[in-house]
């Protein structure tokens, strides 16, 4: 049984160290352990994320695009006065109202719990649906939405039909945390807006105020929040008010003995048994109107306003009884929390893409616009005017320039077609011609292909490409096809690949100040034979490797290893073989997918001897004459080298898992104790604490030092704050 134990263990390892070194050498491959990574959509369940870095003193993380497509730089060129306009506003308005903070983060909270984050709470009755605002626990309770209409009006002047309602319910909910002494986060964003409400969602999915502990757990489940989310974003009770009827029967007939005397007293004069239900007092009446941790130590004394914040400790579940406390006892703690379980309801079921609209008016779904007239169309309607208009005094028929009547000489069919020339020419835009050295466009354009990539999933359609060209030429001034953009995507695509692998290769020495690499000349030229694209680099750094980077390394659509957005074949420069290459290998001899193709060359560049020998043996194999390229590797030979090269890899990684069992002893130990606990292999909560034991010796040492039912909880945690939660 030790044995069998043993070999699980080290299994796992060696799973875990080949995951690192695939990870590592193909950015795109991915087990699905992390919590968002650095790359992709993040797609599947949400996460707390991993990667990135935080600014300033702001709370940070979720890596790449992660959450369902958001990303914090989703407005950073189309509207980047965003937040700055929302920030203007709520710091006009709440000094006024200071309830309007905590009103502002109900109606996002209430929002993300209906269908998603989509703004569908700010819809009004339709012809079609039923408002939100009708449900149970909204009626005469959510307020705010005057100043989302405000909030909205303002964008719409500086940056028409860009920021989403969506969006601005999650900006407003961050800023009033902000404005109100509580934590700031780096905001994902990106959200649409939904074209229709859920009045049976509002009634069913949002927790009453005497809500039991198991049914706060529960419906905070199906939104994919866990107990940790569940308390840290009840901590937003620590501002704002609450009406008398969502206390008032904790109050008489049977009174709630969880209360603290003095407390039930105060309660009774502010709320009679009789009327007084539009009464209100503060869910944190120590401090009100200031974000703080003060909302967990009043529930420590018995003085939490509602029972689903009373029962976050009197409910007899460990995890938010402890939580409670930690929370009580250190606000950094609290804030951190907050912060990620706010980006993590943020990001329930967001609308991305195409899905949804981009509302004009948040309080009503966008109508259908009307197409514009074509050019043919306007020239159809000006013919047609023309005949119902005949020309009087001598003068020409319509709107035409002067010019055209220098012909009057002409025949009559002559006059005619010319004025249709002369009109057409008129109404041509003036062809300006494109600059790409002209200083900022690569980064505009760079910034541009990421916001379409994200926005459309990995991908550039040419939806995305008309955009870009109009960006481009709004901001710069001159025109541009898709055929050039593609071309300038794999100019950089091919500049940044090799850029990447020089950077990374062992003993190369890079610059990360000067963006240049210090190889001597004979360096250089082995460099240049090996890859021709790295001569560009010995005299011109690689422009902006940051975008770069999340540009072709963000997915796995437009990463390095993958073709560029115009191309129909591989590139001459990858390595690629034919997939018919180890058809004789046995599938379980196979522990790898390999998919691989002879080496071609794209027939855009020209008639190569290659590609032409290749044609006229595609050609001569169709007329029953035998295929026996000379190009095409013979398999045993393949077989044999692939195969050894496999055992090679599977050996490396079997002794480095035995060399770190045999220098780590503690690691013995904390496997044992994984077992004691009954986390197997396919646990997320084994596989995060491998992660974790991976960490330092402190991590394990830690790990060994904790009581049995606190063990779930530390992972949790400690998984969160390292960005390897695997849940």
């Amino acid at each position: 049984m030790a044995s069998a134990s043993l070999l699980c263990t080290t299994f796992m390892l060696t799973v875990l160290l080949l995951s690192c070194s695939l990870c590592y050498a193909f950015p795109g491959f991915d087990f699905g352990w992390g919590g968002g990574g650095g790359g992709g959509g993040g797609g599947g369940d949400v996460s707390f994320g991993g990667g990135g870095g935080g600014r300033g003193g702001d709370v940070s993380f979720g890596g790449g695009q992660g959450y369902s497509g958001l990303f914090p730089e989703f407005y950073s060129y189309l509207c980047p006065q965003a937040n700055d306009i929302v920030m203007s506003v709520l710091e006009s308005v709440i000094p006024q109202d200071p309830r309007m903070a905590a009103s502002l983060l109900r109606l996002h909270f209430h929002d993300c719990f209906v269908q998603g984050c989509d703004a569908s709470v700010l819809l009004d009755d339709s012809e079609v649906f039923a408002s939100e605002k009708n449900s149970v626990p909204n009626s005469n309770s959510i307020r705010g939405f005057e100043v989302i209409d405000e909030i909205k009006s303002k964008l719409e002047e500086e940056c028409p039909e860009t920021v989403s309602c969506a969006d601005i319910l999650a900006l407003a909910a961050r800023g009033s945390t902000v404005l109100s002494g509580g934590p700031n986060w780096e905001l994902p964003l990106g959200r649409r807006d939904a074209t229709q409400a859920s009045l049976s969602g509002s009634n069913n999915n949002l927790p009453p105020p005497n809500s039991t502990i198991q049914n706060l757990i529960t419906l905070f489940r199906q939104q994919g929040l866990d107990e940790a989310d569940l308390v840290s974003l009840s901590g937003a009770h620590t501002i704002g008010m609450a009406r008398c009827t969502s206390f008032k029967q904790r109050l008489y007939n049977q009174p709630d003995s969880t209360l603290e005397v003095t407390y039930y007293n105060g309660l009774k004069t502010v709320c009679p048994e009789i009327g007084g239900d539009n009464n209100i007092s503060p869910l944190d009446f120590a401090s009100p109107a200031r974000f703080d941790n003060t909302y967990f130590k009043l529930i420590m004394l018995g003085k939490g306003l509602l029972t689903s914040d009373q029962v976050l400790l009197s409910g007899n579940v460990e995890e938010t009884m402890f939580l409670v406390k930690a929370f009580a006892e250190d606000d950094a703690l609290f804030f951190d929390q907050f912060a990620r379980s706010m980006v993590k309801m943020g990001s329930i079921n967001p609308l991305t893409g195409y899905d949804g609209e981009v509302r004009k008016n948040c309080r009503m779904k966008q109508k259908k616009k009307v197409a514009r007239p074509s050019p043919p169309a306007l020239l159809r309607r000006q013919k047609k005017n023309q005949r119902r208009s005949p020309p009087s005094g001598g003068q020409s028929s319509g709107d035409l320039p002067a010019a055209i009547d220098r012909s009057g000489d002409l025949p009559a069919a002559t006059q005619r077609r010319s004025r249709r020339c002369l009109f057409v020419k008129e109404m041509e835009p003036k062809k300006l011609r494109t600059n790409w050295k002209k200083e900022g466009v690569d980064k505009t354009f760079l910034e541009l292909c990421i916001h379409e990539v994200a926005l459309n999933g990995g991908t550039l359609k040419p939806a995305s490409w008309r955009i870009i060209g109009e960006k481009m030429k709004k901001e710069y001034d001159f025109e541009v096809d898709q055929k050039k953009m593609k071309n300038k995507y794999d100019h950089l695509k091919r500049r940044f690949t090799a850029w990447s692998k020089l950077k990374n290769k062992t003993g190369n020495v890079y610059d990360p100040v000067k963006n240049m690499f210090n190889l001597s000349e004979e360096e250089w030229q082995l460099e240049i034979k090996s890859n021709k694209n790295v001569e560009s680099l010995r005299t011109t750094p690689l422009e902006y490797p940051e975008l770069c980077i999340q540009l072709f390394e963000g997915s796995t659509s437009t990463g390095v290893d993958s073709w560029g957005p115009s191309s129909t074949l591989p590139r001459d420069s990858e390595e690629v073989f034919d997939d018919n290459e180890y058809e004789d290998i046995d599938d379980n001899e196979m522990p790898l997918v390999v998919s691989q193709r002879n080496k071609t060359t794209p027939p855009s560049q020209g008639g190569s001897e290659e590609f032409s020998e290749r044609s006229a043996k595609r050609k001569s194999s169709s007329q029953g004459v035998s295929d026996e390229s000379p190009i095409r590797p013979k398999k045993g030979k393949a077989k044999e080298t692939f195969k050894s090269k496999v055992l090679e890899v599977g050996n490396s990684i079997n002794k480095v898992a035995n060399m770190m069992l045999e220098k780590h002893n503690d690691m013995n130990q904390c496997l044992q104790k994984l077992k004691t606990l009954g986390w197997g292999p396919t646990d997320a909560r084994f596989k995060t604490s491998l992660l974790l034991f991976g960490e330092s010796a402190d991590m394990r040492k830690v790990f060994l030092g904790l009581e049995e039912e606190h063990c779930e909880l530390w992972v949790k945690m400690a998984g969160a704050k390292y960005g390897m939660f695997g849940f």
